[in-house]
């Protein structure tokens, strides 16, 4: 061969040698520059090459590596079935907590994505094996983060709705196993709304994790309850945050429905103790629904549903105290239901009428006010619905709001309407239900119906009940000292059967007191009552305010009161509450017109 040949050909060499340099530094950089743990093991558990990453991840020189055997392997079965041909395809798996091999902390729980590749040699044989790890311990922690805010409350860090529905398929399983029962306990804070409007929602959510807290640690101090006479249970009781103030709670492993009542006092038990929040002593009280798997709901949904509506029938029942469902629960739900739906319509197609009840004069037994009072004529019989049969349900949705608007502009409209007519300025009187008393913009709303009636200022009352008048003092004052700027009067209504002190009296801006009729039916001859009725009138006489007595039925109350010096008085016996055609005849007759 000539030398112009050998020349060539080792030209061709050097650039192959050079490009197989090039290429080897380029893939040496590729790897290393891999924030995976890359290593090569061969057939004898031995490194032959491991990438910066992974010495840096174990604090290792790479001469203390390359050419060491393996002390630890990850998953040392599988690289073994690897190695020996037994598995000819990539293999992939997850191993936790590899700080004995890594330099992490020893508190620390690690998880690591293992990735084996075999590598054959010319022969097609597996003679090597590359190991790649990826460290997901970041990524794995911000599932079980996101995984627990899908099943937990984030103020309370109990299970929530979504958790314990999964936990009650599972006792359903273990009680169809088992032939037990188990009860759905569902609690729901008394007059919660008041600590919200009263002291804010900062310190409302302070009290539904002290409440949480409470509830936890009262089920965990009981968790062994007699279910038999010679049989003690482990009841393993999980307590989730339904929303707002809402908890409810699973009591598995009954023998015997009696026992959710031990569970169940002593969860009205821990209420008893005031919540000392920022200083404020604040008592709360819960009512309590409870529904039995399988005699209420044999799914949860149907369990959860009757708990809460027997958690409701607790509410009515005066609060405070608890009961077990029952299928005339759900009917008497149904009828609710309807009701609603109904004052819906009634709203939109304006059916509600005004009735107007006359109040007296006892020094001159002269005609000198009016009180205003809803009613609802039906569309389906045209029938008149008290308001005692409604009102409750308009406060409970909110509908309230809108009738009380309705209530209040039509009245301001029918009584500019007998002011034209040319009969007295007479004074007429409207209740403002507690909803329409937390508005904030009731007074805004009052305004724009005067402007818009034309009604003078000075012939309209607010009749106010005294429990809503004393929800928050400081806020009462400054609404009603708006009110009376305006010219509006104040009536505080139902006195005697709220929870008011008499030095809040002084500060309230009243003109008005007006003795429940409930003390005026039962004072003749309830000398307790008489005594309580004389007081109120003294007392109101003292401070300068007018006392009026509702529901004056019979000669004798009439008597009593003219004789304690009352102001004013309304019932059935001087008259009942009349339509606007039957008031106009009244006007006509009293006024010769």
């Amino acid at each position: 061969m000539s030398k112009k040949k050998i020349k060539a050909v080792g030209t061709i060499k050097l650039k192959e040698l050079n490009f197989i340099r090039d290429s080897l530094a380029k893939y040496k950089m590729m790897v290393n520059s891999s924030k995976d743990y890359i290593t090569l093991i061969d057939k004898n558990y031995t490194y032959q090459a491991a990438n910066d990453a992974y010495l840096k991840a174990r604090n290792y020189k790479r001469e203390e590596v390359v050419g060491n055997t393996v002390a630890h392997v990850w998953g040392q079965d599988v690289f073994d079935d690897i190695i020996k041909d037994k598995i000819d395809r990539c293999l992939r798996g997850e191993i936790v907590n590899y700080q004995s091999i890594f330099e992490f902390e020893e508190s620390e729980v690690n998880y690591m994505n293992i990735t084996y590749y075999p590598c054959y040699d010319l022969e097609g044989k597996i003679s090597h094996a590359v190991v790649v790890s990826h460290n997901v311990t970041e990524i794995k922690r911000s599932e079980e983060k996101l995984k627990h805010l899908a099943f937990h409350d984030p103020l309370t860090n109990l299970p929530n709705r979504l958790h314990f529905v999964d936990r009650i398929m599972l006792e359903i399983s273990h009680a169809k196993r088992s032939g037990n029962m188990f009860a759905l306990v569902f609690i729901d804070l008394d007059n919660f709304k008041k600590i919200n409007d009263t002291f804010g929602h900062q310190m409302g959510d302070v009290l539904l994790q002290s409440v949480a807290q409470r509830l936890t640690k009262c089920l965990r101090e009981g968790d062994s309850i007699t279910t038999r006479e010679d049989h003690i249970k482990y009841i393993d009781k999980t307590v989730c945050r339904m929303g707002g103030d809402e908890f409810i709670i699973i009591v598995p492993g009954l023998l015997d429905p009696k026992f959710t009542r031990i569970v169940v006092n002593r969860i009205l038990e821990i209420f008893k103790v005031p919540f000392i929040i920022d200083e404020h002593e604040l008592y709360i009280t819960s009512s309590i629904g409870i529904a039995l798997y399988p005699t209420d709901g044999e799914d949860p949904e149907t369990l959860i549903k009757n708990a809460d509506i027997a958690m409701y029938r607790a509410k009515d029942g005066g609060r405070n105290n608890y009961r077990f469902y029952s299928p005339s629960m759900s009917e008497l739900t149904v009828e609710l239901v309807k009701l609603e739906n109904a004052l819906h319509h009634a709203l939109k197609h304006n059916e509600f009428i005004i009735y107007y009840q006359p109040k007296y004069d006892l020094s001159s037994n002269a005609l000198i006010a009016l009180e205003a009072l809803v009613r609802w004529k039906s569309h389906i019989d045209g029938g008149i619905i008290a308001p005692d049969k409604f009102i409750p349900i308009a406060e409970e949705t909110g509908l309230i709001i809108p009738i009380g608007e309705w209530v209040l502009n039509t009245v301001c409209k029918q009584t500019q309407q007998w002011h034209e007519k040319g009969y007295p300025m007479l004074g007429v009187s409207v209740n403002i239900s507690a909803r329409q008393f937390q508005d904030r913009n009731l007074v805004k709303k009052i305004r724009a119906i005067l402007e818009e009636t034309g009604i003078n200022p000075n012939t309209l009352e607010l009749e106010i009940t005294e429990s809503t008048m004393m929800q928050n003092i400081d806020s009462t004052i400054k609404i009603l000292d708006e009110l009376k700027k305006i010219g509006i009067s104040i009536s505080l209504d139902d006195f005697g059967t709220g929870y008011s002190s008499l030095k809040y009296i002084k500060k309230l801006p009243i003109d008005k007191l007006k003795i429940d009729q409930s003390f005026i039916r039962s004072m003749i001859p309830d000398d307790d009552n008489a005594a309580i009725v004389a007081a109120i009138i003294t007392m109101a006489k003292q401070l300068g305010i007018k006392v009026i007595a509702e529901g004056v039925e019979t000669e004798e109350q009439l008597s009593f009161l003219k004789d304690k010096k009352c102001d004013e008085v309304q019932g059935y016996l001087l008259c009942r509450p009349l339509p606007l055609a039957e008031l106009f005849e009244l006007l006509r007759k009293q006024y010769k017109k």
